[in-house]
């Protein structure tokens, strides 16, 4: 269920389910493993999380969208609002919730339809003993049935077939053909004890397990949206692509596991999705799905994926990249917001409170936009209800068809290995950008504010340097948009600005309209919160502009704004 990168990979999969492979120093006591320190060594001193509200968790039947309010004005808090005509791109889902093969009737019976624009999914997580109990028996019919139930109810659904692990392969791949596996006696990861899968016994099974699977003809029905193909691990069972740290494209045995797939989903190949990168399956259509959003500075860089780094720190997406340019399934799991990662039992993976949750939360989502994922695997519930709606309706779309795009002014500090690419490879890491785009120049400098210590260590960041700031303040801040998002004269546009209304003082954000520069101005009043201002204007986005650039942020009589979010909404 990852898309490999690398190192960070190695380490990142090690966070998200506690494998024991590559670990980095900093994170050891994470897990025990018969190491002396504390498993709560990775946890940071309590952080302070004022602008994100309280953790409380909501009820999917209990979420609304923003309230969309035509007129300007200057709100408290943040702003996920987005014109009630905006609906959810087609290739987009979210799977709110997962079930097994045993609680499939159950669970579906208790699907209740969303009160928000959403296209939503459930999970069919299955396991290989159930699907074929006897060799050569399949019993895929409840599924059929399954899906097609949710399918009355409103949901599509996605498949998960978890097969190399002892207590997910059928008992007479042990007692006739004398399949081995690992005990795993230190419990790494969740315990499992995880088969090999390039083992020939096995691995004939699975072909033939897939084939049949292909011949139920579950893959093309059209309620089904997706299918996760994985490998092996000592967490969830089947992730990855292939033998850990190795080119999988290198080994015949996953090129066949990955062609029985491509002829199970003939003519649908864009359902499959894989946990972690192949250049071969990609060339088959499939997609691929990481699943460690929560920590959200992984992957950088990671060119398969479009993720860069300018000479400059600032983060860049590459839209020439496959998974983007085809809109190929891209997927993400933000999903554990849970009481459980922030207790014992959960080793304290997120903190010793919910202190942060929220906080992360947004950040994850943010990224999780960055990175134009188009597939989410939720909590079966949300800590943020208007931006998990606004979320849904982002995934998925393209620049032409975005119906907003945003600057996220933001900066951490990764070691230098991650930060290479960069003239100075001790710089910050510069925002989340989503078509909108803020670089310091000359007459518009700016520095990082508003400093947020992280909850625990993260593998990727400097010891010395472990927050974020979540805004940048200067006399003048100039925006760009995207062209292929915006073009052309007097084009109609909501602009909100997200900002921490520190001191008192004014700015004012100036634009092009009709060759001219016009401005609308807001007045600070030292409150000390989040507020975000909103202006319907009609804009030129144009070369010939007047101003440097599209949007600028100016303050006024030596004040110096301090910005989080540039939203532009199309109307």
């Amino acid at each position: 269920m990852r898309l490999a990168v690398g190192v960070g990979f190695c380490m990142y999969f090690f966070m998200k389910k506690f494998s024991a492979f590559f670990i980095p120093l900093i994170f050891c006591a994470a897990v025990s493993f018969g190491q002396t320190k504390p498993i709560d060594s990775h946890v940071l001193p309590d952080g302070k999380y004022p602008y994100w509200g309280e953790y409380k968790q909501t009820k999917f039947e209990d979420v609304r969208p923003a309230e969309w309010i035509v007129g300007d004005g200057v709100r408290d808090g943040w702003d996920w609002s987005l014109p009630p005509k905006v609906k959810p791109a087609p290739n987009s889902y979210s799977t709110f919730y997962r079930t097994g093969f045993k609680h499939m009737r159950r669970k579906i019976s208790e699907l209740k339809p969303m009160p928000f624009p959403s296209i939503p999914v459930i999970g069919f997580w299955l396991n290989w003993k159930d699907l074929e109990p006897v060799e050569g028996e399949y019993n895929f019919e409840p599924l059929v049935e399954a899906i097609k139930a949710a399918a009355e109810k409103g949901y599509y659904s996605t498949i998960r077939i978890h097969t190399a692990a002892t207590s997910f392969a059928p008992q007479w791949l042990f007692d006739k053909y004398g399949v081995q596996f690992d005990p795993n006696p230190e419990k790494k990861g969740d315990g499992m004890k995880p088969i090999d899968p390039a083992q020939p016994e096995f691995h004939k099974r699975y072909i033939k397990l897939i084939d049949a699977f292909g011949a139920s003809g579950i893959p093309q029905m059209k309620e089904v949206k997706g299918m996760y193909v994985g490998y092996s691990s000592y967490s969830n069972g089947d992730e990855e692509i292939g033998p850990k740290g190795k080119n999988p494209d290198e080994f015949p045995h996953v090129i066949e596991r990955l062609d029985a797939w491509a002829r199970a989903a003939k003519g649908v190949e864009g359902k499959v999705f894989m946990g972690e990168w192949s250049d071969y399956g990609v060339s088959k259509g499939f997609g691929i799905r990481r699943g460690f959003v929560e920590m959200y500075l992984y992957f950088i860089p990671a060119p398969q994926i479009g993720q860069y780094v300018d000479k400059d720190g600032y983060l860049c997406v590459d839209e020439n990249s496959p998974i983007i340019k085809n809109n190929a399934r891209n997927g993400e799991e933000n999903e554990e917001y849970e009481l459980y990662w922030a207790s014992p039992q959960g080793r304290y993976r997120w903190g010793k409170n919910t202190d942060s949750f929220n906080y992360r939360y947004f950040t994850s989502n943010l990224r999780m936009l960055q990175m134009r994922t188009n597939d989410v695997i939720w909590n079966e519930f949300t800590i943020d209800p208007e931006m998990f709606v606004w979320v849904g309706l982002e995934l998925g779309k393209t620049v032409k068809k975005a119906p907003d795009a945003w600057c996220f002014m933001r900066e951490s500090y990764l070691w230098p290995n991650y930060m290479k690419t960069a003239a100075n490879p001790a710089t910050g890491l510069k925002n989340f950008e989503r078509w909108i785009y803020q670089r310091d120049s000359e007459g518009f400098e700016t520095e990082p504010a508003v400093k947020i210590i992280q909850p625990v260590k993260m593998w990727m960041v400097r010891d010395d340097k472990r927050f974020d700031y979540v805004a940048r303040t200067g006399a003048k801040i100039g925006f760009e948009v995207d062209r292929n998002f915006l073009k052309g004269r007097n084009k109609k546009v909501a602009v909100k600005v997200s900002f921490f209304d520190f001191g008192k003082g004014k700015f004012r954000i100036d634009f092009n309209h009709d060759g001219a520069v016009e401005s609308r101005t807001v007045e600070c009043t030292d409150s000390g919160k989040v507020r975000t201002a909103t202006f319907f204007v009609e804009a030129d986005f144009i070369k010939n502009a007047s101003l440097k650039h599209d949007f600028e942020i100016v303050g006024e009589d030596g004040y110096k704004p301090t910005v989080s979010i540039l939203r532009v909404v199309k109307l």
